[in-house]
């Protein structure tokens, strides 16, 4: 993608932020939301060959679920003995709409939501200085992000629902997804998803399973 493809941005600064941040292969971000006590890092590592992800939650500073999935194969930590559940899911059990989300698709799709952008000015994020943007798209609310000045790539964006608000940090450097170990199957007949958040053997009753942990190489990537 380049910074042809949002020719219907204004801003000349964030059609270069647009076209940089859609060709981004790996990234770390840090979830927090005002009002819980609860934390989300996620990691996305993707590649031609394959996609990776890490989701770990943390309660009061201490981690209460550890999800990594590595192509067809999904991993979750059982904290009763530190040991990693593992499942391998065959292809034809990964329905199309399972498939993890073609990031630069989204970011084509910005043309029909026709969202408008307004500069703030600059702040410090971290050690660097970010230009700072608010994006407003029509029925989806307003979300305010920051990206620096030298790559152009996304450092922090916050979004707020009524009076709850929630507040992303991004990191690209370090991301290193790999299958951990010592792995035990689970057992048959059961799923995976059955054990996130739990520790033990027993398992709780069966979720839905969500879509976005089904990941497969996208088409195109």
């Amino acid at each position: 993608i380049t910074e042809k493809d949002f020719a219907f941005v204004d801003d000349p600064l964030v059609r270069k932020h647009l076209a940089t941040q859609a060709n981004v292969t790996s990234y770390r971000t840090k979830t927090t939301t005002s009002g819980f006590n609860r934390t989300t890092t996620s990691e996305i590592q993707h590649s031609a060959a394959d996609f990776k992800y890490r989701n770990i939650e943390y309660e009061a500073g201490k981690e209460v679920s550890h999800t990594i999935s590595i192509g067809d194969t999904v991993y979750i930590k059982d904290y009763s003995d530190n040991k990693w559940w593992k499942q391998t899911f065959k292809p034809e059990e990964t329905n199309e709409e399972d498939k993890p989300i073609d990031v630069k698709e989204e970011y084509k799709q910005l043309e029909v939501k026709k969202p408008t952008y307004k500069k703030l000015g600059e702040e410090a994020c971290g050690n660097l200085t970010c230009y700072k943007y608010e994006e407003t798209i029509p029925g989806a609310g307003i979300r305010t992000f920051w990206f620096d000045k030298s790559k152009y790539l996304l450092r922090k964006d916050e979004v707020t629902f009524g009076g709850i608000k929630g507040t992303n940090e991004y990191e690209y450097d370090g991301i290193a997804i790999n299958a951990p170990s010592p792995t035990k199957d689970v057992p048959e007949g059961r799923s995976i998803y059955e054990y996130v958040g739990t520790s033990g053997t027993a398992p709780a009753p069966a979720p839905v399973v969500p879509p976005e942990f089904n990941y497969s190489v996208p088409d195109g990537e």
